[in-house]
């Protein structure tokens, strides 16, 4: 890279000392990058921003994303079709169609505009496209400065910069916005993309595009997210379409059907009174029940009153307890001092709450206080093995649903403030007071670059199913039903090399339309102190049944833990539920997760993976202020994948990425569901993992986890957000 022209680039934008504006209405470039139509520029969305979006301009159509990963660090990820050329030899993939390219591009901020206290001075960023997955044909690294300043009513950016490859040379693009119309924008970009180096150039005439070139367009945005940007980009009519949602917002839909905090005005019962009136042990429970709890344990022991349950309705499991903490202190005896609060996670005692100073948290929850004013009157620490569940005939408050109705007069009213609706989340679903649970839903599977097709997918429909055997057992049962599939056209066989653990997918695909997708028994228990144990045995999923056991330690305050599964496994038959295949192996994975700043996740797994390969996986993810969790994987494992993608001196090294949105940042209501995927650029059998019958670390994370690492783990107590209050 020359450094001449780089300091030219930087030197143009200096003089541009004006106060810096934000630009209300900007649509990414063509790859998803922050920048103009064919341009980069140094400016960076706001952090947890994520856009999507679609982008055309002949002969190219792209689905890119891009996402805001760290204030200072830009990720985008796209798939790109060059229409007229063709992607495999007719021979062997007719079906694929049009040549398709799959590209990650990174771009680091090294400095904000004005920073060190230099007025002028204009944000700088260096970036790299098109690296580290694929044939890396639309490689190029750059540098670019941007600078945002106002002139009357309108505010204008500039960019300036330098690349080399497929950007080849000097570049710069300018935004302008009109404050009457905030909502649109003018956007003009000089590039240096040299279109001889993308693949099937001669074909279709690239390589007669000149290097330097102007483009134009005109583009909108939505208040609600959505944009449009229609030009002129590379000679050809252009049109893109983007959607951006702020993942950093808490939550994206205001719980306007989330009931109100429980609210009692009847009179606090002395005791023995309070032993005998069962009414009031009814009215309690039942007020316990409709919050989400279920196996409620509660005993008064003196002047502490202990109460145990698991919550299925909130991810926050201090928003669970001080809802729960409202009903305690209503139906609580009237010489209660102190509340003791132990929460469990498939049975097991997870967290311990203590609330030494009753009177605090009655203001605090009647507003006449701030959590910070409750000091030390309530804390929470990681519970013991020995919180656990009183004997049965120590339950003072355990009623069932039977029971609760027969006590309370048919012609008195729920307590105040509770919802006697069908929760929105179980339109499609349902739990018993015994915990046995039951759920249909939607399911999508896709697979990438086959060379009869592109795209493959699978839309099922999917029933799970859940059998409580006890307190801590659970025999967890799913089938699915394949609505819509074309993952069973696949007819070239895999040429793997190694176990085809993964690579014969779409042999699944040809038998029963209806598959029985897991069927197994988990087993929790906590063996000591800080650990936590699982033992599982059944169909796992789809592939594989077998036998195995995790443990995992939790160390107190600490932003560290470990784990350790051992599983022995069997591979299942393509049509027959309960076969098995001839191949058998075991898994050993040991892993370290390490929780660092801005709510980022490390995870180091090592040691023997599915296809007998033995190396290491590492995993990266950040969990954003809605929930959201954004992540990617790299494995390197002595598998050597040479068929392609792999080749003999470069294997194929399994990778992807992956994200999962929580139900309570979308929903009107609070709740706990989780839906996931993940997506890997090419199916292969080297680096992979079983999927886990219920992997702890996942169980643990969002309730348990998040409240012992965290700085304020008291912060939602209240149970309600500012956007709930009345």
């Amino acid at each position: 890279m020359k450094l001449q022209p780089i300091a030219r680039a930087v030197a143009l934008l200096l003089p541009l000392a004006a106060h810096a504006q934000d630009m209300a209405a900007a649509s990414p470039m063509w790859s998803g990058s922050s920048g103009y139509i064919n341009t980069p520029s140094a400016t960076m969305r706001p952090d947890g921003h994520w856009v999507a979006g679609l982008a055309h301009a002949s002969p190219y159509t792209t689905l890119f994303v891009g996402l805001q990963a760290l204030p200072w660090l830009e990720v985008t990820g796209r798939y790109q079709q060059t229409s007229g050329v063709a992607g495999f030899d007719p021979r062997y993939g007719a079906g694929y169609g049009s040549y398709k390219d799959k590209a990650v591009g990174l771009k680091a901020r090294l400095w904000q505009q004005d920073a060190f206290g230099l007025g002028g001075l204009p944000a700088v960023a260096v970036g790299v496209d098109d690296t580290g997955i694929g044939t890396e044909v639309f490689a190029s690294q750059y540098l670019v400065a941007s600078r945002q300043w106002q002139l009357g009513q309108l505010r204008a950016e500039g960019s300036v910069g330098y690349g080399r490859q497929r950007i080849d040379g000097l570049f710069g693009g300018v935004r302008l916005q009109h404050e009457r119309w905030p909502a649109w924008g003018l956007v003009i970009d000089y590039d240096r993309i040299d279109f001889r180096r993308d693949v099937g150039a001669r074909q279709v005439g690239l390589d007669q595009r000149r290097i330097g070139r102007w483009n134009g367009a005109v583009e909108y945005h939505s208040p609600r997210g959505w944009g449009v940007q229609l030009g002129q980009r590379d000679g050809q009519p252009s049109v893109q379409v983007s959607l951006s949602i702020p993942l950093g917002q808490r939550s994206f839909s205001p719980k306007t059907t989330e009931p109100a905090p429980y609210v009692y005005l009847g009179e606090r019962l002395a005791r023995p009174r309070w032993d005998t009136d069962l009414v009031n042990q009814a009215q309690m429970a039942l007020a316990l029940r409709e919050e989400g709890l279920r196996d409620v344990a509660i005993h008064l022991d003196g002047t502490t009153l202990r109460a145990q349950w698991r919550s299925n309705r909130y991810l926050d499991s201090s928003r669970a307890v001080g809802r729960a903490l409202r009903v305690l202190l209503a139906h609580g005896p009237a010489s209660m001092q102190r509340i003791e609060v132990t929460t469990l996670t498939e049975g097991m005692p997870t967290l311990h709450y203590s609330v030494d100073d009753l009177p605090a948290l009655a203001r605090f929850f009647a507003g006449g206080a701030g959590l910070d004013e409750l000091g030390t009157g309530v804390t929470v620490r990681q519970a013991n093995p020995d919180d656990a569940p009183p004997a049965p005939a120590e339950r003072t408050a355990w009623l069932d649903d039977a029971r609760i109705h027969t006590l309370l007069p048919t012609n008195r009213p729920l307590p105040d403030g509770q919802d006697t609706g069908v929760p929105l989340d179980r339109a499609l679903g349902g739990e018993t007071p015994e915990g046995h649970s039951w759920r249909l839903g939607p399911q999508l599977q896709v697979f990438f670059n086959d060379p009869s097709g592109a795209l493959k997918a699978s839309i099922n429909a999917r029933a799970q199913g859940r059998l409580r055997l006890g307190p801590a057992t659970a025999f967890d049962v799913s089938a699915s039903a394949r609505v819509l599939e074309n993952i069973s056209d696949v007819t070239q066989p895999s040429n793997s090399l190694l176990p085809h653990v993964r690579s014969d997918v779409a042999e699944y695909f040809r038998g029963s339309r209806l598959k029985l997708d897991r069927a197994v028994v988990n087993h929790f228990w906590r063996p000591a102190d800080h650990w936590y144990a699982r033992a599982s045995a059944g169909l796992y999923e789809t592939m594989f049944a077998g036998t195995g056991a995790q443990v995992m330690y939790v160390p107190e305050r600490a932003r560290w833990s470990a784990d350790l599964a051992v599983d022995a496994l069997a591979q299942r038959d393509f049509r027959q539920p309960f076969k098995l295949r001839d191949y058998r192996t075991t898994t050993a994975l040991a892993s370290v997760h390490r929780e660092w700043p801005l709510q980022i996740t490390t995870t180091l797994r090592a040691g023997r993976f599915l296809a007998g390969d033995s190396g290491a996986r590492v995993e990266i993810k950040r969990e954003f202020a809605s929930g959201v969790q954004v992540g990617l994987w790299y494995s390197h494992t002595n598998g050597r994948d040479i068929t392609s993608p792999g080749s003999a001196s470069s294997p194929y090294r399994d990778k992807g990425v992956f994200i999962s949105v929580p139900f309570d940042a979308v929903g009107s209501k609070h709740s706990s569901r989780v839906a996931s995927i993940a997506i890997s650029p090419w199916t292969r059998d080297v680096g992979q993992m079983v999927e886990s019958p219920a992997d702890l670390r996942l169980v643990l994370e969002r309730g348990t986890l998040r409240t012992l690492q965290s700085d304020n783990p008291l912060a939602a107590l209240g149970g309600v957000d500012a956007e709930e209050r009345p």
